[in-house]
């Protein structure tokens, strides 16, 4: 779902939590330009300028949170200004480190940024293929659905609450994109 209008802003809850919804993705300047106002992001003589005003990155946290409350995929919004690189390489790593699964572009040229962004290090690579290595020995593999990594031992039970946001099995099995680790960490190893 686009959540680009006022009312799809301050409704963004209720959509993620639609059955028939299976991700979120915004667009600042629609929502700007819905609220009557002239620019989404800050001018070149302004303080913060060419980041986000308050009123659209307030949108795009709620999407976001929204989106991993009900388990679905998020997407960030365009960078319009092609000739800020710089800008669009902050903007995707923010994105990247607040869990956001993709971000959209606006044009061919944005494409590399992107992808060089989301893509993980050799170092979370290395962490991941040795996290998916040790837990096979102790029968525990790790699937996904949405955004949920859940940890299972063997085929009798379903490990509750042990979940890894972003955890190293999707980037040994997809090639980290579009989702990569944000941490190192499981939030719970449930037992037997």
């Amino acid at each position: 779902a686009l959540i680009e209008t006022p009312l799809g802003a301050v409704n963004v809850n209720e959509i993620a939590a639609a059955p028939n919804v299976i991700g979120l993705m915004w667009g600042a300047e629609d929502l700007v330009a819905g609220l009557g106002g002239s620019s989404s992001r800050f001018s070149p003589d302004e303080p913060r300028a060419g980041t986000y005003r308050d009123l659209p990155r307030y949108v795009r946290a709620a999407v976001r949170l929204a989106a991993a409350a009900n388990d679905r995929f998020a997407v960030d919004a365009v960078h319009l200004d092609i000739d800020d690189v710089a800008g669009l390489r902050d903007e995707v790593l923010d994105a990247v480190a607040l869990g956001y699964q993709a971000t959209a572009c606006i044009h061919p040229s944005q494409v590399a940024t992107i992808r060089d962004a989301y893509r993980p290090t050799a170092e979370q690579i290395e962490w991941a293929t040795a996290l998916v290595a040790a837990l096979k020995p102790i029968g525990i593999t790790i699937t996904t659905s949405g955004n949920t990594y859940t940890a299972t031992r063997g085929c009798r039970k379903r490990m509750s609450d042990c979940q890894a946001r972003a955890g190293g099995s999707n980037i040994v099995n997809f090639g980290g994109f579009p989702w990569i680790p944000t941490s190192s960490t499981y939030s719970q190893v449930g037992q037997n």
